[in-house]
């Protein structure tokens, strides 16, 4: 069976003064329908930052997804 969520080496920047912060790297995951997974972490790991960018839903110009692949549902 095909997972529904498929994240394979997620890596995340903030681009500021022309130079690249990692914020996030390298996250895998793989979700299968009726599955429930829970993401854990201190305060600044990156939880909320993932999440928003799986979903594509962070509003700030300078981060970007440098590398790695989200597919939901085989797209």
């Amino acid at each position: 069976m095909k997972p529904l969520l498929e994240i394979n080496n997620l890596t995340i920047h903030l681009s500021e003064n022309g130079k690249l912060i990692p914020l996030v790297k390298n996250v895998n995951l793989e979700l299968n329908s009726n599955e429930i997974t829970g993401l854990v972490g201190e305060s600044g790991s990156g939880k909320t930052l993932t999440a928003l960018s799986i979903l594509r839903l962070h509003n700030s110009p300078q981060i970007t997804i440098s590398d790695g692949d989200i597919n939901f549902n085989g797209r």
